[in-house]
């Protein structure tokens, strides 16, 4: 079993905060001085960096820096969210196609309702899939991959 090494966010009297090992007897970085408070404990010395680099900032520009890393979250979260519905999609039709090779509407259909999957249709998905080329019509309501 891996021994995990922690790191501390120390603050110093001075208000500057700096980081150490758990257990290491660290200095300001700025006075030098050892009377320093613990603030918080991480498992990671890039964790600890950015502890430090966020509670050395200036208020405003952290202010500013959360703000647009906010925005960044919420813009990943959504593109994440088409990526996730994408990869539902086509996980349903692969789950959908038989032993044969064979992709059914209503196959698929059924699988979308087991996973509650309400944004598209067999019938859409099977199109999306026909234009993209990755499935050809064999007969009325069957398919097979390509």
């Amino acid at each position: 079993m891996a021994v995990t090494e922690q790191w501390h966010l120390m603050e110093c009297q001075c208000g500057i905060s700096f980081g150490i090992r758990k257990g290491g007897k660290g200095s300001c970085i700025r006075c030098g001085s050892t009377k320093s408070r613990m603030i918080s404990e991480f498992h990671t010395s890039s964790e600890l960096a950015a502890a430090v680099a966020l509670a050395n900032m200036p208020s405003e520009i952290a202010e500013e820096i959360e703000s647009k890393i906010l925005r960044k979250e919420v813009t990943q979260r959504k593109n994440s969210h088409s990526l996730s519905s994408t990869s539902k999609s086509l996980q349903a039709l692969n789950d959908a196609t038989n032993e044969d090779g064979v992709l059914k509407a209503s196959a698929l259909q059924t699988i979308l309702n087991e996973r509650h999957i309400s944004d598209s249709t067999a019938e859409y998905l099977i199109g999306q899939a026909e234009l993209e080329g990755i499935i050809v019509r064999i007969s009325p309501n069957s398919w097979s991959w390509l």
